[in-house]
């Protein structure tokens, strides 16, 4: 979906079109609604920042991963090696991370977050969390916490690991 064609808010954030809009929608089809929306959102804000979404999903894995090798980022990440080198380099080139050989082997490059890089994940852990927290207005304590539970058991019965 291009930009062109979403409505927006009165911050410029996409919003759902009636058309989008479905009477009985299934728990799959509430799931995928919310993730598009949520991907949209979040992508409009990395990219006021200047940060590619895999750029974002690669710093957010540094920062409570550090050292990991290329070969374990795109694991994790779901990116192609090839994806995955090209996304370090330029995360490099930018000075957001540092790639350090590894200490147990000499090809291998383990991969840390700089001083700037933990500077503009914070932003975005920012803005991903406002985003977030518009989505859960309204929700009491309680309420989140089994909603998490719930979600959880379901990326569990999936084989889904997080």
């Amino acid at each position: 979906m291009t930009s062109t064609s979403l409505s927006t808010d009165a911050r410029g954030e996409p919003t759902t079109p009636p058309s989008a809009r479905n009477p009985q929608p299934t728990i799959r089809h509430i799931i995928g609604r919310i993730d598009r929306v949520l991907r949209s959102r979040l992508n409009l804000r990395l990219e006021r920042l200047d940060l590619t979404p895999p750029g974002y999903t690669m710093m957010f894995v540094l920062r409570r991963l550090p050292g990991l090798s290329n070969a374990e980022l795109a694991r994790i990440t779901d990116l192609t090696p090839q994806a995955s080198i090209l996304t370090l380099r330029m995360l490099a080139e930018r000075d957001l991370i540092e790639r350090r050989p590894s200490p147990a082997h000499k090809r291998v490059l383990n991969n840390f977050l700089t001083p700037a890089g933990m500077t503009l994940i914070e932003q975005c852990e920012a803005e991903a969390a406002e985003i977030e927290a518009t989505m859960l207005r309204g929700l009491g304590g309680h309420e989140r916490e089994q909603m998490e539970r719930l979600l959880r058991r379901c990326a569990e019965n999936l084989g889904v690991e997080l």
